[in-house]
């Protein structure tokens, strides 16, 4: 690894409740962060998007948090059980444990993942 990992997690069939628990992303988000041992830059930033911007089957919750290293933003869909999730650090780290956290939480029946080394041609 260069210049960082960028881990981007799409996962279908979630808990429709889970997605829905601005309290358990909020927590999840700070949780990957000491996972990986992150610095974050930001606040945790979490928005609830409603039917008042956005047809209903877009609502959900939208957040992240800015690292030194670098980001984590998560997008939940609960009308459509989805969400993705996108994790880019210069700081090396088990992109597996983090998946396997996150499944915990939201209970995919399917999760497809993109790993992308960054900056491989330094």
């Amino acid at each position: 690894m260069r210049n960082g990992k960028h881990l981007l997690i799409d996962a279908y069939g979630c808990d429709r409740d889970s997605l829905w628990d601005v309290e358990a992303i909020e927590r999840m988000l700070l949780d990957v962060t000491k996972m990986i041992g992150l610095k974050p830059l930001s606040e945790t930033l979490i928005y609830v998007v409603d039917e008042s911007m956005i047809e209903k089957k877009d609502t959900g919750i939208t957040g992240g948090i800015i690292f030194m290293e670098s980001h984590f933003t998560f997008h939940a869909f609960p009308e459509q059980n989805y969400f993705s999730a996108d994790i880019y650090s210069c700081k090396g780290f088990d992109h597996y444990d983090v998946i396997g956290y996150i499944e915990d939480q939201f209970k995919p029946e399917t999760t497809k993942e993109t790993v992308i080394l960054r900056g491989s041609s330094l």
